[in-house]
């Protein structure tokens, strides 16, 4: 299998929106488990891996983790013999959202369309499980731009979000590039 679960706890305060999981996730069966946890770990003061810390250590019960995809995004998440038909696909639709697209862009490809328009589906279906009120940190372009969405179709669920950018951990920059004072606050939060 090559889908990794959401840790979503109900009493959470705090949810980390991330892209898609990787090798380490795969393998380890929770979000957060590689090198994008070990970098969140470190700047928040933790020593294990972040979803480590979230799904059975001292976070345990307090906060969430949400992939947009549960699935990988990425060709090199995959071993040689499980990779996907639809890999292009992904990698595609990674790609545009990593570029420039808006959420609502109407893609030509109807392959990466209804792919957008299915992620999407489960991605709003897994924010609905969130307790109202949860403050929401989107990490990484990706994330960002399907959390636009969300704060339209959710509004309901009185959401908090984060307003200041928060790069996905494992690009380029990553995290060495946030404010101190937002790695505060996101610390006081947790």
């Amino acid at each position: 299998m090559n889908y990794v679960e959401n840790i979503i706890n109900k009493n959470s305060k705090v949810v980390f929106i991330l892209e898609s999981p990787h090798k380490d996730e795969i393998l380890k069966g929770y979000p957060l488990a590689g090198k994008a946890g070990n970098i969140i770990s470190k700047k928040l003061g933790y020593s294990e891996p972040f979803g480590l810390e979230v799904n059975d250590k001292s976070l345990k019960g307090r906060v969430s983790i949400i992939n947009v995809s549960k699935q990988p995004l990425q060709k090199d998440a995959y071993t040689d013999r499980n990779i996907p038909k639809n890999i292009l696909v992904l990698e595609k639709l990674k790609e545009v959202f990593e570029n420039s697209a808006k959420f609502n862009t109407k893609h030509r490809n109807k392959k990466l369309q209804k792919l957008k328009e299915e992620i999407y589906k489960i991605f709003l279906e897994e924010m609905r499980k969130l307790p109202d009120n949860i403050t929401v940190i989107p990490c990484g372009n990706l994330a960002q731009k399907f959390i636009e969405q969300i704060k339209k179709d959710l509004e309901d669920k009185n959401f908090q979000f984060i307003e200041e950018k928060i790069p996905h951990p494992s690009a380029r920059g990553g995290w060495s590039n946030i404010n101190k004072e937002t790695i505060e606050n996101i610390k006081n939060m947790l």
